[in-house]
């Protein structure tokens, strides 16, 4: 779709301007500062990072161990005590959010160890983080510093929503499995249909 845009059959945001960007673009590694064409697919830089950390992990445990904890000590800093520009370096490396990758291996060790009589309490915990941090989080909106409680928000309601569904029998309706396994594919798009839908409707009038 974004090829056919390019090739004019629309109007293209932004493309790549010279091999730094294109190849930021093609490796998902930040040598360049810019928005990519497909631009909800910053997140897939943090993946490239966590990726990589966890090679070390895969290879090595107790390397892994400390690469992990050296990493997420670094992200806490930076949110505390520095600032990026936008799509730098150093914006994803050292990102707050980056922590949410442990918080889901965490969440993993959680749903394990959780029984179905606990998983309802933690699922309680998790919702009631989760709508006190929104709250706080509309009061101060600048604030970097929640992107941490809503990554342990999640992490509780998924381990124990998980629990529910193994030892309760818990059946997802087939329509809404189809949308989880293409969900990442519509979020990576979904811009882009936006656009050319609400151009449809302008022209609608």
């Amino acid at each position: 779709f974004l090829v056919l845009v390019a090739l004019g059959v629309g109007r293209m945001p932004q493309l790549p301007d010279g091999i730094l960007q294109w190849l930021t673009a093609y490796s998902l590694i930040r040598f360049a500062s810019f928005q990519t064409p497909i631009a909800p697919a910053w997140t897939l830089f943090h993946e490239i990072v966590f990726y990589a950390a966890f090679a070390i992990l895969i290879l090595n445990r107790r390397i892994g161990l400390v690469v992990f904890s050296c990493w997420a000590a670094a992200c806490a800093f930076a949110a505390l005590f520095m600032s990026f520009a936008d799509f730098t370096l150093g914006s994803v490396v050292l990102s707050l959010m980056n922590i949410d990758f442990g918080i889901g291996m965490l969440a993993f060790l959680l749903m394990r160890k959780l029984g179905s009589g606990r998983s309802g309490l933690t699922l309680l915990g998790g919702c009631i983080l989760l709508a006190a941090t929104y709250m706080l989080n509309l009061t101060f909106p600048e604030n970097r510093l929640f992107a941490l409680p809503y990554g342990i928000a999640f992490g509780l309601i998924l381990s124990s929503i998980a629990v529910l569904e193994m030892e309760k029998g818990f059946k997802v309706p087939a329509i809404m499995v189809f949308l989880g396994d293409a969900s990442y594919s519509i979020y990576l798009v979904h811009e882009a249909f936006e656009g050319l839908f609400m151009k449809i409707f302008i022209r609608l009038d």
